[in-house]
């Protein structure tokens, strides 16, 4: 790998030496860097003043394709084989992602297109289905595709203000993308493969760059028409999304059928350096020649219930799938396919191990409830997004089983309760599937009102957050959640979601209690609170419980503790392997005192209040459904005294709960004259005013021997 001098083109140094050609290199932001790979194992980091190997990626053979995102900690990298890897170079850990691009042959030169948006929200990558998808950052879901090409990518670029996309394919043709409408803005020939494409980094440039896999640079100028921001120009980028949305997208770069004048387009050999320098594409005056002023709007930040999925081991081939107070999922690549492991804290209430899974799928996501752990997968050019639900008991036969959404569909967030399965996709629907019986069965379909962003399952409880619109300039997240009672397909109740400013969502789920629970990106756990009308109460802070270089990977809380995983704070996640040890901080909200004293003892009875609120709440509930309960049996009741059946009457009246409801019994056989049972019924009364109904059901058999 050597290393050239701008603009005279002069030998340098030699920066490192592989045994196989190199494929793939990449300068981080910084410039300080080079990120170089090819056919041998590994991806070598290179420092360029010294040509030191500082660290060697454990990536596997034959990369294609090198990104570095905008502040250099992740990058990204495309083998032949079109496994996606995402890596932390702080820390040589990495997220995987199997076949997401197109395999190509070892042997030949096709590379991969791969590209980072210039704000680093956003991967660009090459999928196997001719097109371009959008992966979010952290979270690494898909979240848009963009389809108009025959044949497979085998180069992108963003433009530098992060509003179109150049991507050339290998048959040719060169699209320019509008990122935000997901249109064709111009499209033309290319006289070759191009291996690489580049904007023209000045703020009133308006071409575009392309080299072949012959050596042949191409320059387009007027590449945007100009009714649309220039591609460099960042001062104000927000009025090229509402220009023109009328426009076909069909226009060709060559400027046939484009009512903008006429596009020039010049090619040379690449040693002509006369004509790279004309466009200044190439020379040597391109860094830091970006002007400083905004940049585009920020993308929705996505975080999916668990930001600790992005833990990995030190190999690279290990990961979270899903982890709560109960256990724990993790997934190992093997040979082709990945081992699924499911392991609880508490072995004394699970005696059996699970087995372990071979998942040919390649799981993302999952989520471990009470009865089973549901499992899904996002789509691939072999099959569609899946999900799967595989339940730990197996004393009934049949009751796993595995069920693919429609195409174009994709699994964005799954939740496990009691009884049910919840799937959030990205057509923004809510799928509810019952949990039992080989043939699953939808207990509900409904439509989420933004892109998902989370969610969580307690019991009978599930709740969705998402996006209520777009984030703030200084990157500020609006984001809203609804609760749903699934037993009875109610909305206990929604609104807008509390974060720290300029922080994103990095957990959600609920309290042992079963009080809603959110932790964002700054440290900061809350707790949803039904005073007044329904708030959310900060209950703990990182920077409280913490250490300046430690953070918390917060997977449960209950009335009184937060239990965590601490780590270091540069970590992008738990480790895998060995298994880390859970922690338990105090929960404490941040109050104002003269004395330290005086303000433990205010957070602690402001604690408990939100606790007790939520327990009366709890008892409202429950009054209601044993009111309902008792309006039932009086059903019942009417009907037996009516039938003149005293015995059975009397049965009945003894399993009523609420004094109100023992009074109405009282009236009712006082009307159908049945004095016999009067006095009986009396009895019933006052037993009922001196009892104190501690649970709801407990009735009165015992007391009835009249």
């Amino acid at each position: 790998l050597q290393v050239f001098k701008l603009p005279s083109g002069e030998f340098d140094k030699v920066a490192t030496r592989f045994s196989l050609p190199v494929r793939a290199v990449a300068f981080s932001p910084s410039g300080t860097n080079i990120a170089a790979a090819g056919d041998d194992d590994g991806i070598k980091l290179v420092n360029v003043s010294d040509s030191k190997v500082f660290r060697t990626l454990k990536a596997g053979p034959y990369t294609r394709a090198l990104a570095y995102e905008c502040d250099g900690k992740f990058l990204a990298s495309v083998s032949a084989h079109g496994h996606l890897q995402i890596w932390d170079t702080t820390t040589g850990t990495a997220f995987s992602l199997q076949k997401a691009a197109p395999k190509v042959d070892t042997a030949s030169p096709a590379r991969c297109g791969l590209a980072w948006h210039p704000d680093g929200s956003l991967l660009a990558l090459s999928d196997t289905n001719n097109g371009i998808t959008l992966y979010e950052k952290l979270s690494w879901d898909p979240i848009m595709h963009l389809d108009g090409h025959t044949a497979p990518v085998n180069s992108l670029q963003f433009s530098p203000n992060g509003l179109y996309i150049a991507s050339a394919s290998r048959d040719n043709d060169v699209i320019i993308w509008d990122v935000s409408q997901k249109s064709v803005i111009t499209k033309c020939k290319a006289p070759a493969v191009l291996s690489a494409l580049a904007w023209h980094p000045g703020k009133e440039e308006n071409i575009l760059a392309g080299i072949s896999e012959d050596g042949c640079i191409t320059l387009w100028r007027d590449v945007i028409p100009e009714h649309l921001p220039r591609p460099a120009n960042m001062d104000d980028p927000s009025p090229g999304l509402e220009a023109d949305n009328h426009d076909d997208g069909t226009a060709d770069l060559d400027g046939e059928g484009h009512s903008d004048g006429d596009m020039e387009m010049s090619t040379s050999p690449a040693e002509n350096s006369e004509c790279a320098n004309d466009a200044g594409v190439l020379s040597g005056d391109t860094a830091g020649s970006m002007e400083a002023g905004p940049r585009v709007r920020p993308q929705p930040n996505i975080l999916m219930k668990n930001q600790m999925l992005s833990g990995v081991s030190g190999e690279g081939k290990r990961r979270w799938l899903a982890y709560n107070v109960s256990g724990c999922i993790s997934s190992r690549e093997d040979d082709g396919f990945c081992v699924v492991e499911v392991s609880f804290h508490d072995t004394s209430r699970h005696r059996k191990r699970v087995p372990l899974l071979n998942d040919f799928y390649h799981f993302s996501m999952a989520s471990l409830g009470a009865t089973g752990a549901l499992f899904a997968s996002t789509s691939n050019a072999d099959a569609p997004s899946m999900v799967m639900y595989r339940p730990f008991e197996s004393w009934a036969p049949n009751s796993d089983w595995t069920v693919g959404l429609p195409a174009g569909e994709e699994a964005c967030a799954v939740a496990a309760g009691e009884s049910f399965c919840a799937v959030a996709t990205s057509r923004q629907l809510l799928r509810v599937f019952s949990a039992a019986g080989k043939r699953t069965r939808h207990l509900s379909v409904t439509s989420i009102p933004g892109r998902v962003v989370a969610m969580a399952a307690h019991g009978n409880l599930v709740a969705v957050v998402w996006h209520a619109g777009m984030p703030a300039q200084d990157g500020h997240q609006a984001l809203a959640y609804s609760l749903y009672r699934v037993d009875g397909q109610e909305l206990v109740h929604s609104g807008m979601l509390c974060l720290s400013p300029q922080s994103s969502l990095s957990w959600m789920g609920f309290s042992e209690e079963g009080m809603l629970a959110t932790h964002d990106s700054l440290g900061v756990m809350r707790l949803r609170s039904s005073v007044y009308g329904g708030c959310w109460v900060p209950v703990f802070e990182v920077s409280k419980g913490c250490s300046e270089n430690q953070t918390c990977w917060p997977i449960g809380i209950s009335s009184s503790e937060i239990y965590c995983i601490i780590s270091a704070a540069s970590a992008s996640g738990p480790q895998v392997v060995p298994r880390p040890v859970l922690s338990v901080l105090p929960l404490h909200i941040p109050v104002v005192a003269v004395d330290a004293v005086s303000a433990q003892l205010e957070a602690d009875a402001l604690r408990l209040h939100v606790c007790v609120t939520h327990m009366q709440d709890l008892e409202n509930e429950i009054e209601a459904a044993q009111r309902d309960a008792d309006k039932a049996l009086l059903r019942v009741f009417h009907a037996a005294i009516k039938a003149e059946k005293i015995a059975r009457a009397l049965e009945v009246a003894a399993q009523l709960v609420l004094p109100a409801s023992l009074q109405g019994a009282l009236k009712l056989a006082t009307h159908h004259r049945c004095d016999a049972s009067v006095v009986a019924f009396n009895f019933l009364v006052k037993q009922a005013h001196s009892h104190v109904v501690s649970k709801p059901g407990h009735g009165l058999q015992g007391d009835c021997a009249c």
